[in-house]
């Protein structure tokens, strides 16, 4: 499985806010560069993309939008757990994160790229993606999870480079 992860930061809109009450559209040049830039990117490092998953932010609406078209994606699917919580703990951002990659492989087999806005989050995957599962005193059930992932691929999106983590 290949999993990608999208952080919104770079895909907001120039100059607005990326806090979900606050999340405008992106701008216009926004969208052309991941049209431009970033399917070109996905299309020569993977074959295909299975699902998308975007937290309910309006932000990553239109970019999911956009790559359900153009990348002709089957499986769209959206959760609230990729919101941003106020009073999150790192083993809470954590725990969704992992719910949040077992629920694409429940979607797909073989690729999905994730869409967040939440910095908290994209840093948890980060660390699940490097086996560095959480803190000391993450729950067990949390570290049985990791173990679905194992023999996955993790890639992030950055600007127009895909790298694996």
């Amino acid at each position: 499985m290949k999993f990608v992860l999208y952080f919104s930061n770079l895909i907001s809109n120039p100059g607005s806010s990326t806090v979900l009450s606050n999340n405008p559209l992106p701008h216009p040049s926004v969208l052309e560069n991941v049209a431009d830039l970033l399917v070109p990117a996905i299309h020569r490092n993977f074959d295909s993309i299975d699902a998308v998953l975007a937290e309910p932010s309006v932000n990553c609406f239109a970019i999911a939008g956009l790559l359900l078209r153009l990348l002709q994606t089957p499986v769209f699917h959206s959760t609230i757990s990729l919101g941003a919580h106020l009073g999150d703990t790192p083993i809470a951002v954590r725990e969704r994160s992992m719910c949040t990659i077992i629920e694409a492989s429940k979607l797909t087999e073989h690729s999905a790229i994730l869409l967040t806005s939440n910095p908290a989050m994209f840093a948890a995957v980060n660390c699940i993606a490097k086996g560095q599962c959480g803190l000391e005193t993450i729950e067990d059930e949390i570290l049985a999870m990791r173990g679905q992932t194992q023999g996955w691929d993790f890639f992030k999106l950055n600007g127009t480079h895909i790298t694996l983590l």
